[in-house]
């Protein structure tokens, strides 16, 4: 249900951009400030650029502020990953000592009958 959700938000604001870079076909100048350039495009390319600058940025900080919670799953995986080896080890060795208990009860010589 999420999935066709977002689809359809998706194809929503794809229908405005396109609407928006439709009637919005006129020339804007562009200069590149502190540069000697200057660039005349349309308008609809300067919102797009916009837009997904703008995008990108929220991205970034969104990762960048997800840093101490990544490194602290990171550290608590590496963790549990350490007790589920010693639980192994510890396992094994249980099957170890059962199996040798095993062995020797079977090469154990038989009790003496008594005459």
């Amino acid at each position: 249900m999420r999935k066709i959700v977002r689809t359809l938000l998706s194809l929503v604001g794809l229908l405005v951009v396109m609407v928006f870079a439709i009637g919005n076909r006129g020339p804007v100048e562009v200069s590149y400030w502190p540069l000697p350039f200057s660039q005349v495009v349309p308008l609809w390319y300067v919102v797009l650029a916009a837009l997904i600058i703008g995008v990108a940025l929220g991205a970034a900080a969104m990762w960048l502020s997800g840093h101490r919670s990544r490194v602290a799953l990171r550290r608590l995986r590496d963790e549990v990953s350490g007790y589920r080896y010693e639980a192994q080890q510890r396992r094994l060795a249980e099957e170890r000592a059962a199996a040798e208990a095993r062995r020797n009860r079977s090469l154990a010589l038989p009790p003496a009958k008594a005459a």
